[in-house]
């Protein structure tokens, strides 16, 4: 029978293997496909440290929707209006959000062209946004390979309270 302290080395022995033949494995991998490697390790990684949960307020309203955007954009924007209706003041909705994990938008490139001007053929570029990117707020999260988004955008009079609110949820996969 074996001593504790032998089947504890026995067992660290067997996890470092483990782990150098999943680092061997990797290795090769790398060397005949990169792209793969990279897929397969953020795959492997993510779970630990990324987000990988829904939203807490909108759980309910997307679960089960996967495909189903439209009708879970529907119930993501009932569920805000219930939540935030007309005369809310902006900074509630943004306030409630953020504690959520909801992000503002990355600023428009230098470069982008408005709506309405003119772009050779061939050109290459990216249209400016035609509303106000302040006023909108992204949650994402993953599972690794799919990448889940739900958007929330609002309009608000001089008073900054808000006048209109709408919500969506879309995905996309590797």
């Amino acid at each position: 029978m074996m001593t504790r302290s032998r089947w504890f080395r026995w067992a660290v022995r067997i996890v470092l293997g483990g782990v150098a033949l999943l680092g061997g494995g990797l290795a090769v991998l790398f060397i005949i496909n990169p792209g793969a490697t990279i897929i397969l390790f953020t795959m492997l990684v993510f779970p630990l440290f990324g987000n990988t949960k829904p939203p807490s307020l909108f759980e309910a309203d997307i679960t089960g929707m996967w495909t189903k955007w439209d009708e879970a954009g529907r119930k993501i924007t009932a569920h805000l209006q219930q939540q935030f209706p007309a005369g809310t003041t902006e900074a509630t909705l943004k306030s409630a959000l953020t504690r959520q994990g909801f992000k503002p938008l990355p600023p428009p490139p230098a470069d982008c062209v408005p709506s309405g001007v003119q772009i050779p053929i061939g050109k290459i570029y990216t249209s400016c946004p035609t509303r106000d990117p302040s006023k909108t707020l992204v949650y994402e999260w993953s599972g690794g390979v799919c990448t889940s988004t739900v958007s929330v955008r609002w309009e608000t009079d001089v008073g900054e309270t808000i006048t209109q609110v709408n919500g969506n949820y879309y995905a996309a996969c590797l």
